[in-house]
């Protein structure tokens, strides 16, 4: 979560933006064996107040705890556990709640206990997560109560593993400590994409020299992806010239917004630095290293549309709440009725009552949205998702990679190179 500033600047310009512009995949060779969990945690269901749409769904069976949280008792060992919470009004909807004490919010010894746990590995994506959100409006519901995210690496001192967080602006990264970050928020969720140990080591070499060279800007405009804003650019280009310019120093200084710099990273997956330097000591008037990128880089996945005809194998940006309802109602006409009612129904609502939940700059970005949410509710309930219509449904949206995203893909059925693309590993809380 920003600051209330910088919150407001980026998320509203990227929501604005939206306006204007089954190989499981997973570790193998592990031993199945059940986490230490709370025992009140573990029978007790999430409140019912809790928006069945932020959930997600059969989550001990798209990716077991033994393999998202490897070690898993450790997280007893400081007073935390972990445990799957199902929704009051569904058998499939859960959270995999990491619960840590008070005690250790915006403190590095959450990072340490993550780390340790394997809760948090190289390449993670956080996502900062607010269900209070779904009491604000439809633009909070479609967001999924999320606005901000950051690249997880694991470093190594001599009192054991630690996650260091890589974030634009790169003032946020911290061990999970910054406190006009961190200590804004207690609740983040943890996504991982689904890579080899090498793709593992080549994100983290690549996320530990940009904080090395700690010159990437802070890019405010969401709605903006580095290639529609920089001319003659298509989307791998930004993975691309990252690395040009943090590993020679050349080209323009990159900026971007925070999801924009994860997605970067996670594109050069397939590129370990060392070796580029090793191969290419200085970047020579043939283009050697930008030919090598260029033939290397994978975006880990699209730019998202808002939305698809096909959600469930390659979802838009304003159908997160859709892909886990899938899975919930399996009847359209009821699905379509809570989507368009419960999710995008209009709810007016005074500025008071928002205080504490959401900024007066996004109440002006739901606002704003607010033609575009209705458009989809119609979609929805009276077009009953008619394919033909996509084209404008779209219309004026700018494909993108925001934070909604990565939660958006780990629910869905989306495949990567090495099978599911993204798994959903546990929503971290401090009570």
């Amino acid at each position: 979560m920003y600051s209330a500033a910088g919150m407001g600047i980026a998320l509203i310009a990227f929501s604005l933006g939206l306006m204007v512009g089954r190989n499981s995949g997973g570790p193998t060779g592990m031993v199945e064996v059940s986490p230490e969990v709370d025992p009140n945690l573990s029978t007790t269901k999430l409140p019912p107040a809790w928006p069945l749409h932020f959930c997600s769904v059969n989550v001990e069976r798209s990716y077991p705890t033994s393999q998202a949280i490897p070690n898993a008792a450790h997280l007893k060992t400081v007073g935390g556990s972990v445990a799957i919470l199902p929704h009051p009004d569904s058998t499939t909807a859960q959270l995999r709640v990491i619960k840590l004490p008070a005690s250790m919010h915006a403190k590095p010894t959450a990072a340490r206990a993550l780390a340790e746990s394997g809760a948090i590995q190289d390449g993670d994506v956080l996502v900062v997560f607010r269900k209070e959100w779904s009491r604000a409006n439809a633009y909070g519901n479609l967001q999924l109560g999320q606005g901000h995210a950051a690249l997880a690496t694991i470093s190594q001192d001599e009192k054991g593993k630690i996650v260091k967080t890589v974030e634009s602006p790169l003032d946020y990264s911290s061990n999970l400590d910054h406190p006009g970050h961190y200590g804004g928020h207690k609740t983040f969720q943890v996504i991982r994409p689904n890579l080899t140990p090498k793709q593992k080591a080549n994100v983290a070499k690549w996320a530990r020299r940009v904080l090395d060279k700690n010159q990437i800007m802070f890019q405010p405009d969401y709605g903006s992806p580095y290639f529609a804003r920089v001319k003659g650019k298509d989307a791998p280009s930004l993975c691309t010239d990252l690395a040009i310019y943090t590993l020679y120093g050349e080209g323009d200084q990159i900026g971007t917004f925070c999801s924009e710099l994860v997605w970067a990273l996670l594109g050069l997956r397939n590129v370990d630095p060392d070796e580029l330097l090793k191969a290419f000591p200085k970047n020579d008037n043939k283009g050697g290293p930008r030919q090598y990128l260029a033939s290397n880089v994978r975006p880990i996945f699209n730019p998202m549309p808002g939305a698809t005809k096909n959600p469930l194998e390659s979802p838009g940006l304003m159908q997160g709440p859709d892909v886990v309802l899938r899975r919930i109602f399996p009847d359209n006409a009821k699905r379509h009725d809570f989507l368009a009612n419960t999710v995008l129904g209009p709810r007016k609502v005074t500025p008071t009552e928002l205080d504490g939940i959401m900024s007066t700059g996004h109440q002006k970005t739901a606002i704003a949205f607010q033609p575009k949410i209705d458009q989809l509710r119609q979609w929805y309930l009276e077009q009953h998702e008619n394919p033909s219509a996509l084209p404008a449904v779209n219309v004026g949206i700018n494909p993108n990679y925001s934070p909604t995203a990565f939660s958006i893909l780990a629910n869905s059925d989306a495949k990567g190179q090495n099978g599911k693309l993204l798994f959903y590993v546990g929503t971290v809380t401090f009570e």
